[in-house]
């Protein structure tokens, strides 16, 4: 079973309507605000009864003019009393955070931390027991995918991201702020988000979360993320490997058009992508 991370409820709903199911859902901490993960939580229960994780900003920022640290303070009291299994934590500082805090769900380690050997895994396990898993890199081979989760022996919950749009680039640098026309939204620290592109050299256009209440942007890749060809062979890594679909920029409709792809790639049908440009990052080649 595949599971699902979503930046919006439309794409939940949709999703869900559609007949799709899933072992665990992802749900970025933004649809958190300013209703509390309970009320999350809640509207999700009625969609699905999948576990539930709350996915932490990509960024952390000990700044007091941003609301940052008091949200982490509150996802962290509210979150296991909401319905959340578990944490996924985008960087370093959110996993020191949360073991400090005596976070008492699960934690999960997003790709950003990056855990390329055994060593790593153990090393933020022994500071922290809650800690049961984390992404593969993408920046990884499927080979060096192979071998960790073999090195590991069931140690670990792996996950592999089998489409999405990666992040290009996080950055405290606001594009909206300095493009041309543009401006910031004066909405610095309220759950407030919008959206932007870049075009670069080449006219490849990449996609902006610009993320107001924590004041910073997401730069997504040009190109999405698309491992439908190899499920068979994720498959065959063992039983501890989970797959994951990540929406971020997309509609509704083009989330749920994702899903029935997948679901028809799972059962080895003949498949109709929604999209005709796609990566399939370092699966083939990695890096050293």
């Amino acid at each position: 079973m595949i599971d699902l991370l979503f930046s919006d409820m439309a794409q939940a709903e949709a999703v869900f309507a559609g007949g799709f199911s899933a072992e665990r859902c992802y749900l970025d901490s933004f649809l958190a605000l300013p209703e509390g993960a309970k009320a999350l939580a809640a509207r999700m229960r009625q969609l699905t009864e999948a576990e539930l994780f709350l996915a932490l900003p990509y960024m952390t920022r000990q700044e007091q003019a941003l609301p940052m640290m008091r949200d982490l303070e509150r996802f962290c009291e509210e979150a296991s009393d909401a319905g959340f299994a578990g944490m996924l934590a985008r960087n370093f500082e959110q996993f020191a955070f949360l073991t400090e805090k005596g976070y008492a769900g699960e934690l999960a380690a997003d790709r950003s931390l990056y855990v390329w050997n055994p060593q790593a895994f153990f090393a933020l396990r022994e500071r922290n027991a809650r800690f049961k898993g984390f992404t593969l890199s993408p920046e990884m081979s499927l080979a060096q995918w192979r071998h960790l989760t073999a090195e590991l022996q069931g140690e670990a919950q792996v996950t592999a991201v089998v489409y999405g749009y990666l992040p290009l680039m996080v950055s405290a640098g606001c594009i909206k702020e300095n493009e041309p026309g543009g401006g910031c939204s004066k909405q610095r620290g309220e759950a407030y988000r919008c959206g932007t592109e870049l075009t670069d050299r080449t006219g490849r256009r990449m996609q902006v979360t610009c993320d107001c209440r924590n004041c910073y942007n997401v730069i997504w890749n040009a190109h999405r993320l698309s491992l439908h060809d190899a499920l068979a062979q994720l498959a065959a890594m063992g039983e501890r490997v989970r797959l994951r679909l990540d929406f971020t920029t997309e509609s509704a409709e083009e989330a749920a058009a994702v899903c029935r792809v997948f679901l028809a790639a799972e059962k080895g049908e003949e498949l109709t992508l929604p999209y005709t440009e796609y990566t399939t990052g370092r699966l083939k080649k990695g890096v050293e």
